[in-house]
């Protein structure tokens, strides 16, 4: 599609409750809204951008939290790309939905799930240990819901920033349930994990 990135989700009446089929299509917008947009279509007001874009700038870490189609990504795509020149971002996703149009050291990956007789499958949390052996000033995970929170937590000890989004009705539950997500993969205990997010 020449104005989207789609993302189809289908499911069959093998697991469905009815006969019928359903199909999800996800639309992220292939040009990114300014900020300016996202204040005159009421997502967000001058304060808040100015925070953000200060944020950014510093390459302070963020965590993103809503329900789904809330526009965390939509978000964040405008962000990054008031992201200094110099900070090296590595960013990891299930589907290429965050992208950069300018930035120069802007990496990005995406998993591989097996289809069919396919060999190779590349989850996030595979993604996100690898990213750790490379010289990264920022960590950006498309959406955090598993173990790949582990290398956000080890990101955010040795000194990187993240920014990642996180399906939650409110800041603090976010904050809770990233620190579960962390404890599934490891053995660090919840306060271990908050020092480190909270720092």
């Amino acid at each position: 599609n020449s104005e989207y990135i789609l993302r189809y989700n289908i499911s069959t009446k093998l697991v469905n409750d009815t006969p019928n089929y359903y199909l999800h299509i996800r639309k992220i917008a292939k040009k990114k809204k300014t900020i300016n947009t996202l204040i005159e279509e009421g997502m967000i007001n001058k304060k808040e951008a100015a925070f953000f874009i200060d944020a950014v700038r510093a390459g302070k870490s963020f965590l993103v939290c809503g329900k789904g189609g809330a526009g965390k990504t939509t978000l964040i795509n405008t962000l990054i790309e008031y992201l200094d020149e110099q900070v090296s971002v590595e960013c990891i996703q299930e589907n290429s939905e965050i992208f950069s149009e300018n930035h120069p050291e802007f990496l990005c990956q995406h998993t591989i799930t097996t289809r069919g007789e396919g060999k190779y499958v590349y989850e996030l949390k595979d993604l996100a240990r690898n990213s750790l052996t490379a010289d990264i000033d920022m960590f950006i995970i498309g959406e955090t819901k598993g173990e790949e929170a582990r290398y956000l937590f080890i990101a955010a000890n040795t000194g990187a920033s993240f920014i990642t989004t996180l399906h939650s009705e409110n800041a603090e539950e976010a904050l809770y349930r990233l620190a579960d997500y962390v404890k599934y993969d490891s053995d660090y205990t919840s306060k271990e994990v908050m020092r480190a997010f909270c720092t």
